[in-house]
C-alpha cells in the first residue's frame, strides 16, 4: 500500500475518538474521594503526632526575661547580660532596664557583665512568659588589684 492510499485521521476520528466533540463531565469516582480522605487523616495524624512527640513543645519553650542593672546607690547601670551555655545575649539601656527573649524554657544562669565586674543570677524560664529577675545590684566600688 502506498502512503497516499493509507486511510487519514480525519477519515477515522469518529471511530477512535467517539465522543471527541462533546464535553464530558467529570464524575468523582468513591475511589478518588477515599483516597482523598486517607490523605487527609494521614496529614491530620501527622500533625497530632508532631505536637504529641514534643517536638513542637522543644521548639517553643522559650522564655523571656527582663529585670534593672543598679549600682549600691541604686543607680542605673548599662551592663551586658548574657544566658550562660547560649548565644542569647542582651544589654541594660541608660534606665538599667533589659529585655531578654527567646530564652530557653527551665533553669538557667544568667551572667551580668559591668566592666570587669561579673555577677551570676540564677533564673527559672518559664516557657511563653516573661520573667522578671527584678533589680539587679552589681558592686562597682570593688577594689580589683
Amino acid at each position: 500500500m502506498k502512503l497516499e492510499d493509507s486511510p487519514q485521521l480525519d477519515d477515522m476520528s469518529g471511530e477512535i475518538f467517539p465522543h471527541s466533540g462533546e464535553a464530558k463531565p467529570e464524575k468523582k469516582s468513591p475511589a478518588r474521594m477515599l483516597l482523598a480522605l486517607l490523605g487527609l487523616t494521614l496529614i491530620a495524624l501527622a500533625t497530632y503526632n508532631f505536637f504529641a512527640s514534643g517536638t513542637a513543645a522543644t521548639l517553643m519553650r522559650k522564655g523571656a526575661i527582663s529585670g534593672y542593672i543598679m549600682d549600691e546607690s541604686n543607680a542605673p547601670l548599662t551592663a551586658r547580660v548574657i544566658i550562660f551555655g547560649t548565644s542569647v545575649r542582651g544589654e541594660s539601656n541608660a534606665d538599667g532596664f533589659f529585655y531578654i527573649d527567646d530564652v530557653p524554657a527551665g533553669e538557667q544562669s544568667v551572667i551580668v557583665i559591668f566592666g570587669e565586674i561579673g555577677i551570676e543570677v540564677t533564673a527559672q524560664i518559664d516557657p511563653g512568659s516573661e520573667t522578671d529577675l527584678g533589680n539587679i545590684q552589681i558592686p562597682t566600688d570593688l577594689d580589683l588589684e
